[in-house]
């Protein structure tokens, strides 16, 4: 058999298979500093769908999804003094790639928009993040959890720098497995799913895991989401397991502290450098400060930073010292692009819920929820891997929604 054709025949398993949608699953264990491959991937499919047939027909769906990207380059074009730099723009990307990948996938290969497509990649994710949580486990033990008297830090700073491969900002970390949490609870509280120790193990090792990176933000958007599973004939099985996760919340001491925080009144009333509550509400401040100056359009890509920095330098020189952003995607997009950028940002993000609620699809919406409040404390779309996993899983739901 001639080489080519062999070549060729594997190529079209590769593409028929759907293997780089399935590959993505494996997004938790993927090399963190590397999973623009998981994209490269799918654009790969995509060409080779578009060479196979090449009818294209836009739908509005790809314009809402990938607006603010398109307002990013007209902000940078015409406003941005800065131009030093498109760093912005190259980790955005997927606001772009991600609608335009899943409009081909819905003209050519609809069936990843499969019930049993779906179920597939999620129970991939779901082990994957299984994996990585036991393999995070088992690396801060090694490193003396239970036999040394290392400060809390001490492990989040090796989780996110020396851990081989999987190493990540304990944020996007705890992004992963918060989906995760979310899709098992969806399974649950399916018919004819019945619990067994394997599933109960699974989700407490990614539960413990989820805790002990303390993530606030995403602690609280994955409980508030699962609330949208509550149902009458499950009522007692959720009220249990999330009973279970909050009592797990108040024995493990780092998250207990860093929850702790969010009642203290000298969170609110004292500055305090330590103390992530009050460096949040600081640069919240500078951030509304800013914004006042330059509501309608904002101050351009690149400008938005330095006019930050200028008021922490004024405020608190700290925030300046560490270089924080606004910890908030909706402040960041309208430092950016002004009240003309945030309606563009909450208009992609109310039409998703109009798709999510057309279709009741409780997963879709909950993953909607859960995003919008980590939105409320990270800028998840100014940091590679949270803005592919958010665009890769929006734009999946969304144009699953046109088959329907």
């Amino acid at each position: 058999m001639p080489m080519g054709f062999k070549i060729s025949r594997n190529l079209r398993s590769y593409i028929n298979h759907n293997l780089p949608f399935l590959l993505f699953g494996v997004y938790p264990l993927f090399f963190s500093e590397h999973r623009g491959v998981l994209v490269i991937l799918l654009i790969i499919q995509v060409i080779f769908m578009l060479i196979k047939s090449p009818k294209l027909s836009f739908h509005k769906l790809f314009f809402v999804n990938s607006a603010l990207y398109i307002l990013y380059i007209i902000v940078y074009l015409f406003l941005s003094q800065d131009k030093s730099t498109i760093k912005v723009f190259e980790t955005g990307l997927s606001l772009l790639i991600m609608p335009f990948v899943f409009l081909v996938f819905s003209i050519s290969n609809k069936s990843i928009f499969e019930d049993a497509k779906e179920h597939q990649f999620f129970n991939v994710f779901y082990i994957s993040c299984f994996l990585y949580s036991s393999i995070g486990f088992i690396y801060i033990i090694f490193l003396g959890l239970f036999t040394e008297d290392y400060p809390y830090m001490f492990y989040i700073n090796q989780l996110s720098k020396t851990i081989p491969i999987v190493y990540d900002h304990p944020i996007y970390s705890s992004l992963l497995l918060g989906i995760a949490i979310i899709y098992w609870f969806k399974r649950i509280t399916s018919d004819n799913i019945k619990l067994s120790v394997s599933k109960i193990v699974s989700v407490l090792v990614i539960v413990l895991f989820l805790l002990f990176l303390s993530r606030k933000g995403v602690i609280i958007a994955s409980i508030v989401s699962l609330l949208l599973f509550l149902k009458n004939k499950v009522m007692l099985k959720m009220t249990v397991l999330l009973t279970t996760c909050l009592l797990l919340l108040m024995v493990i001491p780092s998250t207990r502290a860093r929850m702790q925080k969010i009642t203290e009144p000298e969170s609110y009333s004292k500055n305090n450098e330590t103390n992530s509550v009050n460096n949040r509400l600081n640069i919240y401040k500078c951030a509304v400060q800013k914004i006042k100056e330059k509501p309608i359009f904002g101050f351009g890509i690149n400008d938005d930073k330095q006019a930050l920095y200028n008021c922490y330098k004024k405020e608190l020189y700290y925030l300046y010292e560490s270089k924080f952003n606004t910890h908030n995607q909706f402040l960041s997009v309208t430092m950016k692009a002004g009240i003309v950028g945030l309606i563009v940002f909450l208009f992609m993000l109310i039409y998703n819920f109009i798709l999510a609620f057309s279709l009741q699809n409780r997963l879709y919406l909950s993953l909607l929820v859960f995003f919008i409040i980590v939105m409320l404390t990270e800028n998840i779309l100014e940091r590679q891997n949270g803005v592919i996993i958010f665009t890769f899983i929006i734009n999946y739901f969304a144009f699953k929604s046109l088959q329907k």
